[in-house]
This record gives structure tokens, C-alpha cells and sequence, in this order.
């Protein structure tokens, strides 16, 4: 270990266990609140927050008016979308805004919303899909790497999961791909890169196979998929996050099991997805229904945010070493009326990250203010590690800008650089020699859309390592 006196900005304490989450409920009333996302819907520069109501059969979108999650003004997308299960925000039409997607499972529809000024105050229905039965999950990102979005959905009656190709890249013509026609009770969709390969993969649970399954897209082209089960016999599997859970460079998930009432992380033993070991994070959690992976705490690893039915609870959980070997349970709030679905985003500006919940029984769309100190500055003592590392970039998901530190044990020549999911480079962050030393860069991603990148640190024959990070407007 190499010793150094730096001075430097503590971006993050760790003060969290046993400090309190503020509630702050962005919309109330909202009958049968089933999932909540967060993004900057108008354009500026804060975090929003969208829900979908099964009961109201309502996407909606609350407009964070000071940008510090106090004040909130709702304005209703589409009210009659008949029991609406699913929603998701990212630009679909290439238009550098922040568009909606939803999945209602009476309508049996997929459909995007077109945020037509940029100001999410006028929207443009299209239809995707109206007959993809009972649809309960929608995700957008790039699946066949021709840099536009395209949509994946889960059907939990149809037991499909499914891809649409974004054609022309506007968002009006749909071409429909089947991943998987016999996945039984799909009921959760998402996607990452799980084999490392540099293109997008298909993640999904499944409620009734009672399985967390991963698809590789043989091609890269969304064309040809192979299905990976990861998890055969997790009751009422409802649930599924990726990240990398033990630090080890490669994509893990997280899942929620509903009917065996347990969150589990499995790890990607050798990063290619092919063999899996299951690890139980939290014992018994009744109802367990949603996770989602972040870095709670601002320590640099993965966490899991989470939310369980049976106990109304939201809570996280502290990977406490940062392999995944040693979780700790933290309180968000254990009286959320039938939780359902958590998110998590920097709501009200301040650097850390705050958690979401959508409570189907309480009716409502809340956040959870992160009661993190942010900002002070201190002088200290610290051992830097003797190896080249590039530490997980905060915050993430962001908007529009997020920071990575860098350090190098003996002065290099480094290059950062960043890539869309088309392996196209779209910022260069640094190219030169750097002295020895702690090095904080900024990605700003203000002339970029909505989706995922990766930055790419090299330093010739020393370090190869690549952080994904995900842009949410």
C-alpha cells in the first residue's frame, strides 16, 4: 500500500445504518400504484418520478417543480390504459428527450407515449403491441446495437417474452421478435450485458416456472437467442436486477421470490454466464416482490433496494464487505401498505441516492429521502491500493453528469473512454500522461440520450476495466 496525504472531498459518509429515511409522497390517490421509475421528463436537469395505477389504469408523471423532491405538480399521460402494470422511461425517438413506456395487462398492450415539446406536457400515443397478453413488464434499450431503443416486454398469460425492433428509429414502425414463447407466468423483464460479450442480453423472471432465466443474443443482433436458467426452482420468482455484486468485473443478478418470501443474488462465476451459485441475502422477507442493485451507501460496491408485499416493507441491504459474502438489513420504511416496486434516484439533488416505492394497497408513489451527509470536505490519512483500479463511477444511474476516480500507483499514460451499446465511442475522458495519484473525472452526458454506456479505462500492459453506467432523463 502506497501512503499519501490528500486533501479531498468526502462525497459520501457512511452514516446510513442507523439514520432515518424522510418520507415524502409525490403522489397520493394514485388507486392500485404498481410500479414507479424515475427521469427527467422535462428536461430539467432534476429527477421526475412516473407510476402506473392498476385500478386508476393510469401512467402518470409528477414533475419535481424545485428539483428537490418537496413540491410536486402530477400530470396524467394516458388514463385509460386499461389496468396499467408496467412503465419505463428512455428516448425512443431519438429526439434527445425522455419518452414513456408502459405495459397494461387487461389492454394487452405495449405502447410508448411521445413527449412531443420535451416538456412532458403534450403526448403522442403509439401503439406497440395490442395483443401481447396480459403484458406485465416493459424495458427499452438498444437490443440489436443499431443505436435507437427498442422494447422488450413480458406476457405473464402469453408466458412471452418478446423484443420489438425500433425500425426506422423514430418509434413508428415495429417489427416483433420472440425470445421465448414458453417462459410460464413471465412477469419481469430486464436487460444487461450478462456474458461480457459488449451487446445486450434479455433477463427475465418467471411466476408460475418459478425461474430466473437470461437469454443470449447469439449475434448481438437480437436475432438468435440462447436461454440460460440461472435460478430453476425459486418460488414465485416476481423480479430481477443485475450488477456486480462481488466486485469482480462481471454482471450477477438479484431476484425476489414472492411465494418463497427471500431475496437472492447469484453469482456469474466465471463472468460468462454459464454457471451460477446462489447466495440468499435476506432469510425470510414475506411477500418479496421487487429489487433493484445501487449503491445505497456511496462505498464504491453493490447493494440491493427492495420491497416486500406480505410485509409492507421497503428496506436495503449493506453489502457490507463488498463480495456479497455479508449483507446487512436496513429499514426504509416498514409500513408501506403492500409495497410492490422500488427504483432508485438522486430526487432531490444532493449526490447520493434516494430510494422509491409504489405500494399498491397505500395508493401511492413516494420517495425516501437518503439520509447520507453529502459535501464535506476533510483532510486525511489514506492508503491507496498498490494496483491500478478504476472505482465504481457515482451516481448511477445519473443525470446528466456522474464521476469515476482512477488510481494509479505509479504515473501512466491513461486513456478513459466512453461507448454506447453499439460499441460507438461517444466521449473521450482522458488521453495522456497522468502522475501517480487519486484522479476524479466527469462523464457529462448533456448532449447524449437516455440508456446504457461504458467507460473504459486502459492503462497498456497495467489496466483493462470497463464500469457500466446508465443515463436516465
Amino acid at each position: 500500500m502506497q501512503k499519501a496525504l490528500i486533501i479531498l472531498v468526502v462525497f459520501l459518509l457512511p452514516v446510513l445504518a442507523m439514520a432515518q429515511w424522510t418520507e415524502h409522497t409525490a403522489g397520493g390517490d394514485f388507486d392500485g400504484a404498481r410500479c414507479v421509475f424515475a427521469a427527467d421528463v422535462d428536461g430539467d436537469g432534476d429527477m421526475d418520478m412516473l407510476g402506473a395505477a392498476r385500478y386508476d389504469s393510469a401512467i402518470t408523471w409528477w414533475e419535481n417543480v424545485d428539483g428537490d423532491g418537496l413540491n410536486w405538480v402530477e400530470h396524467t399521460i394516458d388514463d385509460v390504459f386499461s389496468q396499467a402494470n408496467g412503465v419505463y422511461a428512455i428516448d425512443v425517438d431519438g429526439d434527445g428527450d425522455c419518452d414513456v413506456l408502459g405495459a397494461a395487462e387487461q389492454a394487452d398492450d405495449i405502447t410508448w407515449w411521445e413527449n412531443v415539446d420535451g416538456d412532458g406536457l403534450n403526448w403522442a400515443e403509439h401503439l406497440v403491441d395490442g395483443s401481447f397478453t396480459f403484458a406485465a413488464s416493459v424495458f427499452g434499450t438498444d437490443v440489436d446495437a443499431d443505436g435507437d431503443t427498442d422494447i422488450i416486454g413480458a406476457a405473464f398469460l402469453a408466458d412471452d417474452i418478446t423484443w420489438w425492433e425500433n425500425e426506422n428509429g423514430d418509434g413508428l414502425t415495429w417489427t416483433e421478435h420472440l425470445v421465448d414463447g414458453d417462459f410460464d407466468g413471465a412477469y419481469y423483464v430486464s436487460a444487461d450485458d450478462v456474458d461480457g460479450d459488449g451487446d445486450i442480453d434479455i433477463i427475465g423472471a418467471a411466476f408460475l416456472a418459478d425461474d430466473i432465466t437470461w437469454w443470449e443474443n447469439v449475434g448481438g443482433n437480437g436475432l438468435n437467442w440462447n436461454a440460460h436458467i440461472v435460478a430453476p426452482d425459486f418460488d414465485g420468482a416476481c423480479s430481477v436486477s443485475s450488477g456486480d455484486v462481488d466486485g469482480d468485473g462481471d454482471i450477477d443478478l438479484f431476484g425476489a421470490g414472492f411465494e418463497v418470501g427471500e431475496i437472492f443474488w447469484w453469482e456469474n462465476v466465471d463472468g460468462d454466464g454459464l454457471t451460477w451459485t446462489g447466495n440468499s441475502v435476506s432469510g425470510f422477507y414475506d411477500g418479496a416482490h421487487s429489487v433493484f442493485a445501487q449503491d445505497i451507501d456511496g462505498d464504491g460496491d453493490t447493494d440491493v433496494l427492495t420491497a416486500a408485499f406480505g410485509a409492507d416493507d421497503i428496506t436495503w441491504w449493506e453489502n457490507v464487505d463488498g463480495d456479497g459474502s455479508n449483507w446487512l438489513e436496513n429499514a426504509v420504511d416498514g409500513n408501506f401498505y403492500g409495497a410492490r416496486s422500488v427504483f432508485a434516484a438522486d430526487i432531490d439533488g444532493d449526490g447520493d441516492v434516494d430510494a422509491l416505492g409504489a405500494g399498491i394497497l397505500a395508493d401511492d408513489i413516494t420517495w425516501w429521502e437518503n439520509p447520507l451527509v453529502v459535501g464535506v470536505e476533510e483532510q486525511f490519512d489514506t492508503d491507496f491500493p498498490s494496483e491500478y483500479s478504476l472505482f465504481n463511477v457515482y451516481p448511477n444511474p445519473f443525470n446528466p453528469t456522474t464521476t469515476l476516480q482512477i488510481n494509479l500507483p505509479n504515473a501512466a499514460v491513461l486513456s478513459v473512454i466512453v461507448y454506447n451499446v453499439s460499441g460507438q465511442q461517444v466521449a473521450d475522458l482522458a488521453t495522456g500522461q497522468y502522475a501517480a495519484g487519486l484522479h476524479s473525472l466527469t462523464f457529462d452526458a448533456s448532449n447524449l440520450t437516455s440508456g446504457l454506456y461504458f467507460i473504459r479505462a486502459i492503462v497498456q500492459g497495467e489496466m483493462d476495466q470497463t464500469q457500466k453506467v446508465m443515463l436516465v432523463r
